[in-house]
Protein backbone atom coordinates (compact mmCIF):
# COMPACT_ATOMS: atom_id res chain seq x y z
CA UNK A 1 0.00 0.00 0.00
CA UNK A 2 2.96 2.30 0.53
CA UNK A 3 6.64 2.37 -0.41
CA UNK A 4 9.40 4.93 -0.79
CA UNK A 5 10.16 6.17 -4.30
CA UNK A 6 13.24 8.05 -3.04
CA UNK A 7 15.93 5.51 -2.09
CA UNK A 8 19.09 7.59 -1.28
CA UNK A 9 21.93 5.19 -2.12
CA UNK A 10 24.75 7.66 -1.34
CA UNK A 11 25.90 9.75 1.62
CA UNK A 12 23.41 12.57 2.20
CA UNK A 13 22.88 15.46 4.60
CA UNK A 14 20.89 18.68 4.45
CA UNK A 15 17.43 19.03 2.86
CA UNK A 16 16.17 16.45 0.36
CA UNK A 17 12.92 15.64 -1.39
CA UNK A 18 11.26 12.47 -0.09
CA UNK A 19 8.54 10.84 -2.18
CA UNK A 20 6.29 7.86 -1.45
CA UNK A 21 4.04 5.76 -3.66
CA UNK A 22 0.60 4.81 -2.34
CA UNK A 23 -2.49 3.04 -3.62
CA UNK A 24 -6.00 4.47 -3.77
CA UNK A 25 -7.00 3.30 -0.29
CA UNK A 26 -4.50 5.67 1.35
CA UNK A 27 -5.82 9.06 2.50
CA UNK A 28 -3.01 10.30 4.76
CA UNK A 29 0.70 9.51 5.10
CA UNK A 30 2.72 10.36 8.19
CA UNK A 31 6.49 10.66 7.78
CA UNK A 32 8.83 9.96 10.70
CA UNK A 33 12.55 10.73 10.88
CA UNK A 34 14.53 8.78 13.47
CA UNK A 35 11.33 7.91 15.32
CA UNK A 36 9.84 11.43 15.45
CA UNK A 37 7.00 12.66 13.18
CA UNK A 38 8.10 15.41 10.79
CA UNK A 39 5.29 15.72 8.22
CA UNK A 40 1.71 14.79 7.36
CA UNK A 41 0.80 14.38 3.67
CA UNK A 42 -2.90 14.45 2.83
CA UNK A 43 -2.85 14.00 -0.92
CA UNK A 44 -0.86 14.06 -4.15
CA UNK A 45 1.89 14.81 -4.74
CA UNK A 46 2.96 12.44 -2.00
CA UNK A 47 6.16 14.32 -1.43
CA UNK A 48 7.87 16.40 1.25
CA UNK A 49 11.27 18.01 1.86
CA UNK A 50 13.05 16.39 4.82
CA UNK A 51 15.90 18.12 6.65
CA UNK A 52 18.58 15.57 7.53
CA UNK A 53 20.67 18.19 9.32
CA UNK A 54 24.23 19.35 8.81
CA UNK A 55 25.79 16.48 10.76
CA UNK A 56 26.58 13.32 8.83
CA UNK A 57 24.75 10.51 10.62
CA UNK A 58 22.70 7.35 10.02
CA UNK A 59 18.96 8.03 9.75
CA UNK A 60 15.75 6.04 9.51
CA UNK A 61 12.79 7.34 7.53
CA UNK A 62 9.41 5.73 8.12
CA UNK A 63 6.19 6.30 6.20
CA UNK A 64 2.85 5.25 7.75
CA UNK A 65 -0.28 5.08 5.61
CA UNK A 66 -3.80 5.68 6.99
CA UNK A 67 -7.25 5.44 5.42
CA UNK A 68 -9.92 8.16 5.56
CA UNK A 69 -11.11 6.89 8.99
CA UNK A 70 -7.63 7.11 10.47
CA UNK A 71 -6.95 3.37 10.49
CA UNK A 72 -3.36 2.36 9.84
CA UNK A 73 -3.05 0.46 6.57
CA UNK A 74 0.67 -0.09 6.09
CA UNK A 75 4.12 1.23 6.95
CA UNK A 76 7.56 1.12 5.35
CA UNK A 77 11.03 2.27 6.34
CA UNK A 78 14.21 3.46 4.65
CA UNK A 79 17.74 3.57 6.08
CA UNK A 80 19.96 6.52 5.10
CA UNK A 81 23.77 6.84 5.39
CA UNK A 82 24.11 3.17 6.14
CA UNK A 83 25.27 0.21 4.07
CA UNK A 84 23.14 -0.20 0.96
CA UNK A 85 23.24 -2.31 -2.17
CA UNK A 86 24.43 -0.67 -5.44
CA UNK A 87 20.89 -1.20 -6.77
CA UNK A 88 17.57 -1.38 -4.95
CA UNK A 89 13.96 -1.88 -6.00
CA UNK A 90 10.57 -1.77 -4.32
CA UNK A 91 7.10 -3.02 -5.21
CA UNK A 92 3.73 -1.48 -4.42
CA UNK A 93 0.51 -3.47 -4.82
CA UNK A 94 -2.66 -1.65 -5.84
CA UNK A 95 -6.12 -3.01 -5.07
CA UNK A 96 -9.35 -2.98 -7.05
CA UNK A 97 -12.85 -2.15 -5.85
CA UNK A 98 -13.18 -5.55 -4.17
CA UNK A 99 -9.93 -5.06 -2.23
CA UNK A 100 -8.06 -7.67 -4.26
CA UNK A 101 -4.56 -6.78 -5.49
CA UNK A 102 -4.83 -6.16 -9.24
CA UNK A 103 -1.71 -4.16 -10.19
CA UNK A 104 1.91 -3.74 -9.13
CA UNK A 105 4.09 -0.65 -9.42
CA UNK A 106 7.88 -0.94 -9.46
CA UNK A 107 10.44 1.72 -8.46
CA UNK A 108 14.22 1.37 -8.41
CA UNK A 109 17.48 3.23 -8.02
CA UNK A 110 20.93 2.15 -9.14
CA UNK A 111 24.40 3.65 -9.12
CA UNK A 112 25.07 1.87 -12.41
CA UNK A 113 22.42 3.21 -14.81
CA UNK A 114 19.04 4.90 -15.02
CA UNK A 115 17.34 1.84 -16.49
CA UNK A 116 17.98 -1.89 -16.02
CA UNK A 117 19.40 -3.92 -18.87
CA UNK A 118 16.83 -6.63 -18.22
CA UNK A 119 13.82 -7.34 -16.01
CA UNK A 120 12.30 -10.72 -15.18
CA UNK A 121 9.01 -11.08 -13.31
CA UNK A 122 7.57 -14.22 -11.72
CA UNK A 123 4.12 -14.72 -10.25
CA UNK A 124 3.74 -17.83 -8.08
CA UNK A 125 6.95 -19.20 -9.59
CA UNK A 126 5.92 -18.75 -13.24
CA UNK A 127 7.30 -16.12 -15.65
CA UNK A 128 4.96 -13.18 -16.15
CA UNK A 129 5.10 -11.22 -19.41
CA UNK A 130 4.15 -7.55 -19.08
CA UNK A 131 4.04 -4.55 -21.43
CA UNK A 132 5.60 -2.17 -18.90
CA UNK A 133 7.47 -3.36 -15.83
CA UNK A 134 7.05 0.03 -14.13
CA UNK A 135 3.32 -0.69 -13.70
CA UNK A 136 1.69 -3.99 -14.64
CA UNK A 137 -1.47 -6.02 -14.09
CA UNK A 138 -1.40 -9.16 -11.97
CA UNK A 139 -2.88 -12.40 -13.34
CA UNK A 140 -6.27 -13.58 -12.10
CA UNK A 141 -5.76 -15.18 -8.71
CA UNK A 142 -7.65 -16.34 -5.64
CA UNK A 143 -7.30 -13.60 -2.97
CA UNK A 144 -7.88 -16.19 -0.24
CA UNK A 145 -4.73 -18.07 -1.23
CA UNK A 146 -1.08 -17.16 -0.63
CA UNK A 147 0.73 -15.66 -3.66
CA UNK A 148 4.32 -14.76 -4.42
CA UNK A 149 5.56 -11.94 -6.69
CA UNK A 150 9.25 -11.69 -7.58
CA UNK A 151 11.00 -9.11 -9.77
CA UNK A 152 14.70 -9.19 -10.67
CA UNK A 153 16.40 -6.20 -12.33
CA UNK A 154 19.83 -6.58 -13.94
CA UNK A 155 21.98 -3.45 -14.27
CA UNK A 156 25.29 -5.09 -15.17
CA UNK A 157 27.02 -8.46 -14.96
CA UNK A 158 27.81 -7.78 -11.30
CA UNK A 159 24.92 -5.58 -10.14
CA UNK A 160 21.31 -6.68 -9.85
CA UNK A 161 18.40 -6.21 -7.48
CA UNK A 162 15.65 -8.60 -6.43
CA UNK A 163 12.42 -7.52 -4.76
CA UNK A 164 9.79 -9.98 -3.52
CA UNK A 165 6.28 -9.72 -2.10
CA UNK A 166 4.14 -12.40 -0.49
CA UNK A 167 0.44 -11.58 -0.21
CA UNK A 168 -3.05 -13.05 -0.13
CA UNK A 169 -5.01 -15.05 2.40
CA UNK A 170 -4.27 -13.83 5.92
CA UNK A 171 -0.73 -12.85 4.93
CA UNK A 172 0.21 -9.20 4.49
CA UNK A 173 3.56 -8.43 2.88
CA UNK A 174 6.90 -9.84 3.98
CA UNK A 175 7.40 -11.03 7.55
CA UNK A 176 10.93 -10.43 8.75
CA UNK A 177 12.76 -10.94 12.00
CA UNK A 178 13.84 -7.48 13.13
CA UNK A 179 17.40 -7.54 14.48
CA UNK A 180 20.19 -5.00 14.92
CA UNK A 181 23.89 -5.91 15.14
CA UNK A 182 25.95 -3.86 17.62
CA UNK A 183 29.71 -4.41 18.16
CA UNK A 184 31.25 -4.18 21.62
CA UNK A 185 34.63 -4.74 23.26
CA UNK A 186 34.77 -7.47 25.89
CA UNK A 187 36.88 -6.70 28.96
CA UNK A 188 37.69 -10.27 29.98
CA UNK A 189 39.09 -13.15 27.97
CA UNK A 190 35.88 -15.05 28.61
CA UNK A 191 33.05 -13.37 26.66
CA UNK A 192 29.80 -12.62 28.51
CA UNK A 193 26.82 -14.91 28.04
CA UNK A 194 23.53 -13.86 26.45
CA UNK A 195 21.85 -14.04 29.82
CA UNK A 196 24.44 -11.87 31.53
CA UNK A 197 23.92 -9.06 28.99
CA UNK A 198 20.15 -8.88 29.33
CA UNK A 199 19.17 -5.43 30.57
CA UNK A 200 22.49 -3.77 29.74
CA UNK A 201 21.56 -2.51 26.25
CA UNK A 202 18.94 0.21 26.04
CA UNK A 203 17.41 2.86 23.81
CA UNK A 204 15.88 6.01 25.29
CA UNK A 205 16.07 4.37 28.70
CA UNK A 206 14.14 1.24 27.67
CA UNK A 207 16.00 -2.10 27.84
CA UNK A 208 16.66 -4.02 24.63
CA UNK A 209 16.59 -7.80 24.43
CA UNK A 210 19.85 -9.56 23.48
CA UNK A 211 19.22 -12.38 20.99
CA UNK A 212 22.74 -13.66 20.29
CA UNK A 213 26.48 -12.98 20.62
CA UNK A 214 28.96 -13.98 17.93
CA UNK A 215 32.60 -13.50 16.94
CA UNK A 216 32.81 -14.22 13.22
CA UNK A 217 35.23 -12.64 10.72
CA UNK A 218 36.72 -9.16 11.19
CA UNK A 219 36.74 -6.44 8.52
CA UNK A 220 39.75 -4.12 8.10
CA UNK A 221 39.14 -1.33 5.57
CA UNK A 222 42.22 0.71 4.64
CA UNK A 223 42.36 4.18 3.09
CA UNK A 224 45.88 5.01 1.92
CA UNK A 225 47.31 8.45 1.18
CA UNK A 226 48.98 8.22 -2.24
CA UNK A 227 52.00 10.12 -0.96
CA UNK A 228 52.44 7.59 1.86
CA UNK A 229 53.36 4.85 -0.61
CA UNK A 230 57.00 5.92 -0.75
CA UNK A 231 57.25 5.53 3.04
CA UNK A 232 55.58 2.12 2.86
CA UNK A 233 58.00 1.00 0.17
CA UNK A 234 60.88 2.08 2.39
CA UNK A 235 59.65 -0.38 5.03
CA UNK A 236 60.04 -3.30 2.66
CA UNK A 237 63.45 -2.12 1.47
CA UNK A 238 64.55 -1.91 5.10
CA UNK A 239 63.31 -5.42 5.81
CA UNK A 240 65.02 -6.79 2.69
CA UNK A 241 68.36 -5.36 3.83
CA UNK A 242 67.90 -7.05 7.23
CA UNK A 243 67.23 -10.42 5.62
CA UNK A 244 70.15 -10.11 3.17
CA UNK A 245 72.52 -9.41 6.04
CA UNK A 246 71.19 -12.35 8.03
CA UNK A 247 71.05 -14.96 5.26
CA UNK A 248 73.70 -16.18 2.84
CA UNK A 249 73.73 -18.81 0.10
CA UNK A 250 71.40 -20.03 -2.65
CA UNK A 251 68.33 -19.99 -0.42
CA UNK A 252 68.41 -16.20 -0.09
CA UNK A 253 65.71 -15.52 -2.70
CA UNK A 254 63.29 -18.05 -1.22
CA UNK A 255 63.88 -16.87 2.33
CA UNK A 256 63.50 -13.26 1.28
CA UNK A 257 60.20 -13.91 -0.49
CA UNK A 258 58.78 -15.90 2.42
CA UNK A 259 59.91 -13.32 4.98
CA UNK A 260 58.38 -10.41 3.10
CA UNK A 261 54.99 -12.07 2.76
CA UNK A 262 54.61 -12.65 6.48
CA UNK A 263 55.57 -9.29 7.98
CA UNK A 264 52.66 -7.98 10.09
CA UNK A 265 50.81 -11.26 9.72
CA UNK A 266 47.00 -11.36 9.76
CA UNK A 267 44.82 -13.78 11.70
CA UNK A 268 42.77 -16.52 10.03
CA UNK A 269 39.51 -14.61 10.43
CA UNK A 270 40.77 -11.17 9.34
CA UNK A 271 39.61 -9.73 6.02
CA UNK A 272 41.29 -6.70 4.39
CA UNK A 273 40.00 -4.35 1.70
CA UNK A 274 41.35 -1.04 0.41
CA UNK A 275 39.25 1.98 -0.57
CA UNK A 276 40.74 4.33 -3.14
CA UNK A 277 40.83 8.03 -2.19
CA UNK A 278 40.44 8.89 -5.88
CA UNK A 279 36.72 8.88 -6.76
CA UNK A 280 35.42 7.60 -10.08
CA UNK A 281 32.71 9.80 -11.58
CA UNK A 282 29.61 8.16 -13.08
CA UNK A 283 27.22 10.15 -15.22
CA UNK A 284 23.49 9.53 -15.43
CA UNK A 285 20.86 11.21 -17.59
CA UNK A 286 19.84 13.76 -14.96
CA UNK A 287 22.81 13.84 -12.57
CA UNK A 288 26.30 12.54 -11.87
CA UNK A 289 27.87 11.00 -8.79
CA UNK A 290 31.21 9.71 -7.57
CA UNK A 291 32.22 6.35 -6.14
CA UNK A 292 35.32 5.42 -4.15
CA UNK A 293 36.03 1.94 -5.49
CA UNK A 294 37.02 -0.80 -3.03
CA UNK A 295 39.34 -3.70 -3.81
CA UNK A 296 38.45 -7.37 -3.47
CA UNK A 297 38.86 -9.01 -0.06
CA UNK A 298 42.30 -10.25 1.02
CA UNK A 299 43.18 -12.77 3.75
CA UNK A 300 46.34 -14.07 5.43
CA UNK A 301 46.74 -16.46 2.48
CA UNK A 302 47.52 -13.41 0.33
CA UNK A 303 50.23 -12.20 2.71
CA UNK A 304 50.78 -10.06 5.78
CA UNK A 305 49.69 -6.45 5.99
CA UNK A 306 53.14 -5.09 5.11
CA UNK A 307 53.13 -7.24 1.97
CA UNK A 308 49.63 -6.09 0.98
CA UNK A 309 50.50 -2.44 1.56
CA UNK A 310 53.50 -2.59 -0.75
CA UNK A 311 52.56 -5.19 -3.36
CA UNK A 312 49.04 -3.83 -4.02
CA UNK A 313 49.84 -0.55 -5.72
CA UNK A 314 47.17 2.16 -5.31
CA UNK A 315 45.52 3.65 -8.35
CA UNK A 316 46.81 7.20 -8.84
CA UNK A 317 45.02 9.94 -10.73
CA UNK A 318 46.84 12.52 -12.84
CA UNK A 319 43.78 14.78 -13.03
CA UNK A 320 42.25 14.54 -9.54
CA UNK A 321 43.40 15.47 -6.07
CA UNK A 322 42.68 12.68 -3.64
CA UNK A 323 39.76 12.98 -1.19
CA UNK A 324 40.95 11.09 1.85
CA UNK A 325 38.27 12.22 4.33
CA UNK A 326 35.41 11.42 1.98
CA UNK A 327 36.95 7.99 1.34
CA UNK A 328 37.14 7.35 5.10
CA UNK A 329 33.39 7.98 5.37
CA UNK A 330 32.78 5.41 2.62
CA UNK A 331 35.18 2.99 4.33
CA UNK A 332 33.17 3.31 7.56
CA UNK A 333 29.99 2.24 5.77
CA UNK A 334 31.79 -0.68 4.11
CA UNK A 335 33.22 -1.78 7.46
CA UNK A 336 29.75 -1.95 9.01
CA UNK A 337 27.96 -3.37 5.96
CA UNK A 338 28.15 -7.07 6.85
CA UNK A 339 27.57 -6.75 10.61
CA UNK A 340 31.06 -8.05 11.39
CA UNK A 341 33.80 -6.99 13.77
CA UNK A 342 35.33 -3.97 12.13
CA UNK A 343 37.95 -1.23 11.90
CA UNK A 344 39.03 1.48 9.45
CA UNK A 345 42.72 2.37 9.05
CA UNK A 346 43.83 5.67 7.51
CA UNK A 347 47.50 5.75 6.44
CA UNK A 348 48.99 9.22 5.92
CA UNK A 349 52.22 10.77 4.71
CA UNK A 350 53.75 13.75 6.48
CA UNK A 351 51.86 16.26 4.33
CA UNK A 352 48.71 14.66 2.90
CA UNK A 353 46.95 16.47 0.06
CA UNK A 354 43.17 16.36 0.38
CA UNK A 355 40.26 17.93 -1.52
CA UNK A 356 37.44 16.30 0.45
CA UNK A 357 33.99 17.83 0.66
CA UNK A 358 33.61 16.68 4.28
CA UNK A 359 35.78 17.63 7.24
CA UNK A 360 37.65 15.12 9.37
CA UNK A 361 35.87 15.90 12.66
CA UNK A 362 32.48 15.30 11.03
CA UNK A 363 33.59 12.00 9.48
CA UNK A 364 35.24 10.78 12.69
CA UNK A 365 31.95 11.48 14.48
CA UNK A 366 30.08 9.63 11.71
CA UNK A 367 32.24 6.53 12.17
CA UNK A 368 31.60 6.74 15.90
CA UNK A 369 27.85 6.67 15.25
CA UNK A 370 28.34 3.63 13.03
CA UNK A 371 30.44 2.09 15.82
CA UNK A 372 33.47 1.72 13.56
CA UNK A 373 36.86 2.30 15.28
CA UNK A 374 39.25 4.51 13.32
CA UNK A 375 43.04 4.11 13.44
CA UNK A 376 45.30 6.80 11.94
CA UNK A 377 48.87 5.80 11.05
CA UNK A 378 51.68 7.95 9.64
CA UNK A 379 54.66 6.76 7.63
CA UNK A 380 56.74 9.73 8.86
CA UNK A 381 57.70 9.90 12.52
CA UNK A 382 58.04 13.69 12.54
CA UNK A 383 54.49 14.06 11.24
CA UNK A 384 52.71 12.17 14.02
CA UNK A 385 52.39 15.31 16.14
CA UNK A 386 51.88 17.83 13.33
CA UNK A 387 49.07 16.56 11.13
CA UNK A 388 46.67 19.37 11.94
CA UNK A 389 43.03 18.34 11.50
CA UNK A 390 44.01 14.65 11.43
CA UNK A 391 44.93 14.80 15.10
CA UNK A 392 47.16 12.25 16.79
CA UNK A 393 48.49 9.39 14.68
CA UNK A 394 50.54 6.28 15.30
CA UNK A 395 54.10 6.07 13.96
CA UNK A 396 54.72 3.30 11.37
CA UNK A 397 57.97 4.77 10.01
CA UNK A 398 59.79 1.44 10.27
CA UNK A 399 58.92 -2.23 10.17
CA UNK A 400 59.00 -2.75 13.94
CA UNK A 401 56.60 0.13 14.50
CA UNK A 402 54.28 -1.13 11.76
CA UNK A 403 54.24 -4.61 13.30
CA UNK A 404 53.49 -3.07 16.71
CA UNK A 405 50.52 -1.08 15.39
CA UNK A 406 49.17 -4.08 13.47
CA UNK A 407 49.31 -6.14 16.67
CA UNK A 408 47.43 -3.42 18.56
CA UNK A 409 44.80 -3.32 15.82
CA UNK A 410 44.38 -7.10 15.70
CA UNK A 411 44.20 -7.38 19.50
CA UNK A 412 41.38 -4.84 19.56
CA UNK A 413 39.58 -6.69 16.78
CA UNK A 414 39.97 -9.96 18.66
CA UNK A 415 38.26 -8.35 21.66
CA UNK A 416 35.25 -7.32 19.61
CA UNK A 417 32.01 -9.28 19.61
CA UNK A 418 28.80 -8.70 17.68
CA UNK A 419 25.65 -8.55 19.81
CA UNK A 420 22.31 -9.07 18.08
CA UNK A 421 19.47 -7.05 19.58
CA UNK A 422 15.76 -7.51 18.99
CA UNK A 423 14.24 -4.83 16.76
CA UNK A 424 15.52 -2.30 14.23
CA UNK A 425 17.56 0.50 15.82
CA UNK A 426 19.86 3.25 14.62
CA UNK A 427 23.34 2.28 15.86
CA UNK A 428 23.90 5.62 17.64
CA UNK A 429 20.59 5.26 19.53
CA UNK A 430 21.74 2.14 21.42
CA UNK A 431 23.66 2.52 24.68
CA UNK A 432 25.56 -0.09 26.69
CA UNK A 433 25.78 0.00 30.47
CA UNK A 434 29.29 0.15 31.96
CA UNK A 435 28.17 -2.59 34.36
CA UNK A 436 27.96 -5.12 31.51
CA UNK A 437 31.66 -6.04 31.59
CA UNK A 438 32.09 -4.74 28.03
CA UNK A 439 32.96 -1.43 26.36
CA UNK A 440 30.75 0.53 23.99
CA UNK A 441 32.35 1.24 20.59
CA UNK A 442 30.71 4.64 20.15
CA UNK A 443 33.24 7.48 19.91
Amino acid sequence: MITFASLFLGLVLGSHSVEVLVDDSVAVVEIHLDGAPIALIEGAPWRIVADLGTELAPHRLEAIAFDAEGRELDRTQLWINMARAPAEARLLLEGGDDGRSVRARLVWESIISDSPLGVSIEFDGRPLAVESFESFELPDHDPDQLHFLRVELEFSELVSSVVELTFGGTYTDQIVTEQTAIPMLIEDKKPPSIGSLQGYFSKNGAPLRVLAIEEGPAEIIIVRDGEAQEGLDDLIREQRIRVIRAVRGNTLAAVLQNTMRHVAKLGRDHRVRFVSPYPVRHRRASFSFELFPPTPEYTREDGGLAWLLTSLRPRRSTTQVQRLIDAVAVAGILASARDRRRAVVLILSGNPADASQLDFARVRSFLGKLRVPLYVWSTEKAATDSLGQWGESADISNVNRLVREVRILLRQLDRQRIVWLEGYHLPQAVTLSARSGATDLTM
